[in-house]
């Protein structure tokens, strides 16, 4: 108390050159440990006017932050920096050096808002960095800032736009032979393709990309890269391969202490496991994610693990928790402004909305999705929507517009080499064929999906394709050939449980009707268990409406009852 007695009586000059002494002695006596009190010496060089100093260990305090994952603080720093340098607009024979120092700033800055989500904050920083990329005609900080404005581009949908900028951003690293900038572009690039769904072109530029980054030693470069090729091996269905990159990802990420890698390799690991079948495997590697992306503060990220966990809870049958998750995740994305992922969120509100027969609503989810992916010219996306949009029509009896949609979608699948995707869609034609008594057609459809299913060991799905061609063999009159695919499909569920199909009591209802077929006194118990598991899972349901609407909307789980009833 008597020193804050003390410290009160002084004039502000006093209190200035008594600052100004503290942080004097502090940096002295830590010496080159000083970094360690960046906080501490910033206040003491501010409070002594020494704006110099004190903008230089504000900025290293904002960098400490930024490396400990807490943004918030980090732009509390950082802003406070800018706050002491001259204004923007003051004269341009501001020196050199202090309108660098001002654009690394505002560069850490445009990071952590980019990383908060907070979009017009991050888009008002990157103007500020283009007036300043003008005014010092750098090469590397030019390189820097189109870095940074092709990040914006690619989150907020804009490919072309990001694509010119990684270009530029090339050009300019290239000019200043600054390989890590390079690299960081070419995978960009990759980045982007992949997104786009052009998978071959995006494999070139991360070859490249993760070439130039081993040679250079940029293990965070190589990280990122090695995720998103993980990526593109799960798109094409290549889950060995995947596994491999994303495993080095991971523990490279942990090696150099990057949380935000740690996460994205989780991420493409529970995909991989998702796509497998291995839902339990999956759903540990997003719960690890989220925990993860929580920890440093990546809400993009929370979000993305929300979405794969809500993903999970739909094909448990937990479709109220699916659909909170969601919602959850549109509104994340919206706010920040992604608009791809955006997208992808209503989809899967399509998706669970449909899975409970409620097929309005879904359809109108799906064409919101379908809207966005086509505005930001998204083809894997567009291709993704139109294959749940023609399964939602067979469901709805438009066999016309599902066959439509399965073909405008296989065009787009099979130009990006998507094999799992072009499996669905390939199922999904089948169906719609099969509905308009295009018997041929359908089985050839279906065994195009089927080959690619046990190619890439999605043994799940194989059972769905299966139980198709079981249907249509029967609708040929061929009951012993129907009977054959079926009893594949028991062997399978006699210690497996089928999740992850569009309809997975269906494939049930398909084995009772061709073991009935065929005389077969089993049948009676494949009913009893489709019935068994049909209501296990209305119970799930809490909400009355969407548990009736589950099991009387849906046409199989209505003749699952029904015909169960007859059983009795």
């Amino acid at each position: 108390m008597f020193q804050s007695y003390l410290y009160k009586e002084l004039n502000d000059s006093e209190r200035a050159y008594l600052h100004e002494d503290i942080g004097t002695v502090l940096e002295a006596l830590y010496g080159d440990l000083a970094d360690m009190i960046a906080v501490q010496l910033a206040r003491h060089f501010a409070e002594a006017k020494l704006s110099e100093k004190a903008v230089t260990y504000l900025h290293l305090a904002g960098q400490q932050a930024i490396a400990k994952y807490a943004y918030q603080e980090a732009s509390v720093y950082l802003t406070q920096a800018l706050e002491m340098l001259p204004d923007i607009d003051a004269p341009a024979s501001q020196p050199e050096e202090e309108l660098l120092q001002r654009c690394e700033i505002h560069l850490a800055r445009a990071d952590v808002y980019a990383t908060l989500g907070q979009r017009e904050a991050w888009q008002k920083e990157l103007t500020v960095l283009c007036q300043l990329a003008e005014r010092l005609n750098d090469g590397l900080v030019r390189a820097k800032v189109s870095l940074r404005e092709a990040h914006y581009a690619e989150t907020t949908g804009d490919y072309p736009r990001a694509i010119q900028a990684l270009e530029a951003t090339i050009d300019a690293a290239c000019s200043v032979k600054d390989v890590k900038l390079e690299a960081e572009a070419v995978r960009g690039i990759g980045f982007i393709l992949w997104r786009k769904g052009d998978f071959k072109e995006a494999h070139i530029h991360l070859d490249k990309a993760l070439k130039l980054s081993r040679e250079a030693g940029l293990p965070k470069v190589e990280a990122l890269t090695l995720h998103s090729l993980a990526v593109v091996h799960w798109r094409l269905g290549e889950f060995n391969e995947a596994k491999n990159y994303a495993r080095e990802a991971l523990e490279l990420g942990h090696e150099i202490g990057d949380r935000k890698l740690v996460g994205l390799a989780l991420s493409v690991l529970g995909n991989i496991h998702h796509n497998q079948g291995n839902y339990e495997a999956a759903r540990q590697y997003y719960e690890d994610e989220l925990r993860n992306n929580r920890e440093v503060g990546n809400l993009r990220g929370e979000a993305m693990s929300l979405g794969n966990l809500g993903i999970i809870a739909e094909i448990k049958g937990d479709f109220a928790s699916a659909m909170a998750h969601f919602e959850q995740v549109r509104a994340i994305f919206q706010d920040v402004g992604d608009r791809e992922s955006e997208a992808r969120a209503w989809a899967h509100m399509g998706k669970t909305a449909v899975v409970q027969g409620v097929y309005d609503k879904g359809q109108v989810y799906y064409h919101r999705a379908l809207d966005i992916y086509q505005e930001i010219n998204n083809q894997q996306g567009e291709g993704w929507v139109m294959r749940i949009l023609a399964s939602l029509m067979n469901k709805m009896g438009d066999y016309e517009k599902a066959i439509g949609y399965s073909r405008d979608a296989l065009k787009i699948t099979q130009a990006s080499g998507a094999r799992s995707m072009e499996a669905g869609i390939w199922t999904v034609l089948a169906c719609g064929l099969a509905n308009q008594v295009k018997l041929e057609e359908a089985a050839d459809a279906y065994r195009k999906g089927l080959d690619i299913r046990r190619e890439l060991g999605e043994k799940n799905m194989v059972m769905e394709s299966l139980s198709g061609l079981a249907q249509v063999a029967m609708e040929q009159g061929e009951d012993l050939r129907a009977k054959d695919l079926v009893e594949e499909i028991l062997q399978y569920i006699e210690n497996n449980p089928i999740e992850g199909t569009d309809e997975p009591l269906e494939i049930y209802l398909t084995c009772y009707h061709v073991l009935r077929a065929n005389q077969d006194p089993s049948a009676d118990g494949i009913l009893a268990t489709a019935h068994e598991l049909l209501h296990e899972r209305a119970a799930r349901i809490s909400d009355e409406d969407m548990r009736c609407s589950f099991l009387e909307n849906i046409a199989p789980h209505r003749e699952i009852i029904s015909e169960f009833a007859k059983s009795r």
